[in-house]
Order: structure tokens, then C-alpha cells, then sequence
């Protein structure tokens, strides 16, 4: 039910359009926005952000009716893109840039980027949709002050919208001097959004000559729930290329918590380093013994009680039987212990798929003896 209930919001969110204005300019584009006005520089402020525009090129709205057109065969599309498809998601997003219907774009590409944040089609369309658009007010200012409420706003304000804003926030940064973006992405990494935090592990792989850094992505990279985050946070740890950092997440192979292990595994595939290898094997090896396993057992059994025996004891002449009582206990009981679970081994599996290109499945055997024939 709950996977029903999250196709259909995903679909709902795709496909609702909210209420704007589509502007019609003199060369027959369209933009989904609004005018504002300041002196006499006129600004079309989008989903996207904003950007000036001549008065002269501008040719009032599109009519109501060919506005409901618009929205209609865009609705039309996105019902018929199945949740997940990422290449229909991105087709429909080009065609609603096309269009000017921009909130219909962002909804798309957020869709993408929800299942594959490394989509390359859609990341494509950001670079372009970057390249065209403000995020900011401050971010063509020259002053100090005004780059740092830049900076600021990229991360507190903008990047907590949504991924794709986050996207977006991303090719602003990285223009930036490195040394105007270290403190707030450290901050960053602890923000409740996970849109800034992802901005923050990537922004964070610019800074790699500083260990303060370290931690927190170590820490992200294991525990953080959104997989893009830990991802990005992995990533910026593999910049340096010091196997330290094989050995730390496969220590974590180990943890008592299966979301820890599971997540080290992901950890160690990101990585791409030869020295994770062997700790997945032995990951894999120890969950098909059932090593750590939790144990526990049901019984339904019945006891009666019985004289097992008397304890005679003589007391003034008299002789005293006292009974001794047992029970009788028969029934059934059911040990059992948990030696691992299908998304576990497939984490490990999947892991160790990533990082030899070889595919054995759960066979321990087979992948010892690779292994072993590896380090010959």
C-alpha cells in the first residue's frame, strides 16, 4: 500500500502545475513567470530564478486558452511517464523548456533526480538552466559583503528548496574562490535539508588539503538516510585517493547495525579501491555462517508436577517422609538464529559486482577463489 500511495504522489507532484502566468515574447518564445519592473529594467522571475529583460522583446501573456492547451497536453504526458523512468522524465522536461513551461521542467527534473542524481541528460539540462538564471539578487555583486550573503543564501536559502535547486546552487558554487565556500558547507553538512547537505559533500571535495573536513564526511557517508548525500560525501573523501579511508568503512562491515554495514558496503564501492575487496568477501562469508546473528526461540510446551522422591528425616522417635516435587516439562521449542537477510547479501554482492566487474552472486567459494587468484 505504501508503494502504491508513493507512485501516486510522485505522479501528483509531476504532473500539478501551479497557476502562472505564461509570457509571450516578440520572437514567439513563452516563458512561465512573471514581470516585475525596477526603474526601467523589467525582470521575468521564474522557478528557475530570474533574469533582466528588454522591454521592447516582450509581447504581453499567451491567452487563457492556449495556456490551458499547454497545461493540459502536459498533463496528458506526464501521466503517461511510468514513476522511475528517468528518460522520460528528462524528455518531457525538454519538451516543457521548449514550451516555457518551466514549473512543469523542475517537477520533471526533480523526479529524475530523486531516483539517479547523476542522470547525465538532466544534468545537462541544469548546466544550461544555470547558465540562463539568478538564484539570487546578491550574485552578480562585487563586494564582499554581497559574496558572502551569495554564499549564504546558496546554502541556507536556495539549495534547501529541492535537489534540483541544489543542482542548480552547485554550478554557482563552483565558480566561486574555494576559500569563500569551506566554512558554511562545513555548516552545511549538519543542515536538516538534504538538498544542502548533498551541496555541502560536493562542495566540500574542493577543499581537499583540509582535514577538518574528514569527520563529518566519514560520519555522512555512513549514517546520513539519503543515499545521495552519502554518496557525494564518499566522493569527497575519494578525491585524495588514501586507502585509509577502505579500511575505515570496512571496520564498519562489522558494526552490530545492519544499516551501518550495508552503508559501508555502499561506502566501499563508491570508493572503487582494490583494498575493499577482501573485507566484502569476508563480509559475505560471515553472513552466510550466520556469524553475529541474532538468536531467539519460541516454546508452547507443559509442565506438571510430580513426587519425585521423599526426604525422610527422624524426629523424637517419629519418621517424617517429606515429598520432593519435580516438573515435567514437554512440548516443542524453536531455536532459531537470524544469519542474515536477501538486502543484506545483495549490498555485498552488489558492492563487490562494482568494484571487480566480476558477478558470482552469493557464492563465497567463487569469490575466495578469485580472490585468491587476484593476489597470486
Amino acid at each position: 500500500m505504501s508503494g502504491r500511495i508513493s507512485c501516486v504522489l510522485t505522479m501528483a507532484i509531476a504532473t500539478a502545475l501551479p497557476a502562472q502566468t505564461l509570457i509571450q515574447f516578440k520572437d514567439g518564445s513563452r516563458l512561465e513567470g512573471r514581470v516585475t519592473r525596477a526603474g526601467a529594467t523589467s525582470t521575468v522571475v521564474t522557478v528557475f530564478g530570474s533574469r533582466d529583460v528588454a522591454d521592447e522583446t516582450l509581447d504581453g501573456q499567451v491567452s487563457q486558452d492556449e495556456a490551458a492547451r499547454l497545461r493540459a497536453a502536459y498533463a496528458g504526458q506526464a501521466r503517461d511517464v511510468l514513476p522511475g523512468f528517468t528518460q522520460g522524465h528528462v524528455a518531457l522536461a525538454r519538451w516543457c523548456m521548449e514550451q516555457g513551461l518551466l514549473s512543469g521542467a523542475k517537477a520533471q527534473l526533480e523526479a529524475v533526480f530523486r531516483v539517479d542524481p547523476d542522470s547525465r541528460p538532466a544534468r545537462d539540462l541544469i548546466v544550461k538552466i544555470a547558465s540562463t538564471w539568478r538564484l539570487d539578487a546578491a550574485e552578480e555583486g562585487t563586494k564582499p559583503r554581497e559574496r558572502r550573503r551569495f554564499v549564504q543564501n546558496l546554502f541556507a536559502k536556495h539549495a534547501a528548496k529541492d535537489l534540483t535547486t541544489a543542482m542548480i546552487a552547485w554550478h554557482k558554487v563552483k565558480v566561486l574562490d574555494p576559500t569563500e565556500t569551506l566554512r558554511p558547507a562545513l555548516k552545511g553538512l549538519k543542515h536538516k535539508n538534504a538538498g544542502v547537505r548533498w551541496l555541502a559533500a560536493r562542495v566540500l571535495a574542493r577543499h581537499r588539503s583540509h582535514p577538518e573536513r574528514i569527520n563529518p564526511l566519514y560520519k555522512r557517508a555512513l549514517l546520513d538516510p539519503a543515499s545521495a548525500v552519502r554518496r557525494e560525501a564518499v566522493r569527497s573523501l575519494k578525491v585524495t585517493n588514501d586507502p585509509v579511508f577502505a579500511r575505515l568503512f570496512a571496520k564498519n562491515l562489522a558494526n552490530p547495525k545492519q544499516r551501518v554495514r550495508m552503508t559501508a558496503a555502499e561506502a566501499l564501492a563508491e570508493l572503487g579501491m582494490e583494498q575493499g575487496v577482501a573485507p566484502l568477501v569476508g563480509a559475505l562469508k560471515a553472513l552466510a555462517a550466520g556469524g553475529g546473528g541474532v538468536r531467539a526461540h519460541i516454546a508452547v510446551t507443559t509442565q506438571k508436577a510430580y513426587v519425585k522422591d521423599f526426604d525422610v528425616e527422624i524426629a523424637q522417635a517419629a519418621v517424617i517422609a517429606d515429598p520432593i516435587v519435580d516438573i515435567v516439562t514437554e512440548g516443542v521449542v524453536l531455536d532459531v538464529t537470524v544469519v542474515g537477510t536477501s538486502v543484506e547479501r545483495g549490498s555485498y554482492t552488489g558492492a563487490l559486482r562494482r568494484l571487480t566487474r566480476k558477478d558470482f552472486g552469493a557464492d563465497v567459494k567463487a569469490w575466495e577463489r578469485w580472490l585468491k587468484q587476484r593476489q597470486k
